[in-house]
């Protein structure tokens, strides 16, 4: 049976991987021993994990690596920023409705007092 490497080296630490000393405070250590301990890994494979994942969300996604953006030639940065924000207010309301959260207009007491 074939083993894929990548696979392999999230269960068991590669013997040519770098060996080196880290300094990090108690109470780093005990929450590090907790998480490894909660995903069933050795420590070095929960902090390996760790770091592997916090690079990776930092590299560009699929849309960034994938070229760019062509604009028509009528479509200005403003043009952009408008339908951005009108989509990410119809997503909150959305999701507000969701969960049960309805907006009211203010009443004329209440705009009085502002």
């Amino acid at each position: 049976m074939a083993v894929n490497e990548n696979v392999c080296h999230w269960c068991v630490m590669a013997r040519e991987d770098l060996h080196f000393r880290l300094r990090i405070p108690e109470d780093l250590k005990q929450r590090i021993e907790a998480a490894a301990a909660l995903n069933h890994r050795s420590m070095t494979a929960e902090i390996v994990h760790r770091l592997e994942e916090s690079l990776a969300a930092e590299e560009p996604g699929p849309i960034m690596r994938s070229g760019h953006w062509e604009l028509p030639s009528d479509v200005t940065v403003n043009d952009i920023s408008r339908v951005i924000e009108e989509a990410n207010r119809q997503t909150v309301s959305i999701a507000l409705k969701r969960l049960g959260i309805v907006q009211r207009p203010f009443s004329k007491i209440e705009d009085d007092q502002s």
